[in-house]
């Protein structure tokens, strides 16, 4: 493949249109930028003045407000202080207890299977610490 006339010439309109476009998409930019910057001096003149202070205040009546609201909606503390209660689900083959912190079992008991000693297979003892 040989540079003959019409390739140079092809390389330099490429070149010639790529210096062109940055340059024009530099100055749409750079009117743009200012003024998106007087929109934006314009529209903080119009807001009023906050005095830190009532901020902060503000912002701590929030937090509690919103770790009130979220105890009132999750209930987490609330299912912390309850005792514990289980409910069992069972039929001729398998006997699961469910406890009602964290709603998983408890206990699972294979009832047609015994261990080699003779007690009923638990093929799940959860033990939750306390």
């Amino acid at each position: 493949m040989g540079m003959d006339r019409n390739t140079v010439i092809g390389f330099i309109l490429i070149g010639v249109l790529l210096i062109g476009m940055f340059a024009i998409n530099s100055r749409s930019n750079q009117a743009f930028l200012k003024d998106k910057k007087r929109v934006d001096d314009s529209i903080a003149a119009l807001k009023p003045k906050v005095n830190p202070a009532t901020v902060l205040a503000d912002s701590l009546k929030a937090d509690s407000l919103q770790k009130q609201n979220a105890l009132v909606q999750t209930g987490f503390q609330t299912t912390a202080a309850t005792t514990e209660e289980f409910v069992t689900l069972e039929n001729e083959l398998v006997k699961i207890t469910f406890t009602n912190k964290g709603a998983q079992p408890k206990d699972v008991e294979l009832k047609k299977f015994k261990t080699f000693d003779g007690k009923p297979l638990i093929m799940q003892k959860v033990t939750l610490i306390k």
